[in-house]
């Protein structure tokens, strides 16, 4: 995951602090489609929804996310079945 910073004013020389990589995300929004019905249709070609290592593609289509997300909810579920047995416990005292 790219993690982007803002771009801000330089306080002398009023020019921008920028940095390549804002600027190539910057350029990446710019040429989105607004009309997109769907992610496919956001970008031109290359899609970088499409490349090896896009979080579109090696997460959310992978064909084992079902199995990881109901993984993540019977483990939450145990969590808040515990927090609540301890809360009740509390409760008693």
């Amino acid at each position: 995951i790219t993690i982007v910073k803002l771009i801000g004013w330089k306080e002398r020389d009023k020019t921008l602090l920028v940095d390549p990589d804002e600027i190539d995300c910057l350029k990446r929004v710019a040429r989105l489609n607004e009309d997109a019905d769907s992610i496919y249709e956001l970008y031109k070609h290359p899609n970088p929804t499409c490349e090896a290592g896009s979080i579109w593609k090696d997460i959310v289509l992978s064909p084992s996310r079902l199995n990881i997300q109901q993984e993540l909810k019977c483990a939450i579920q145990k969590v808040e079945i515990f927090a609540m047995q301890n809360a009740n416990l509390l409760m008693e005292k």
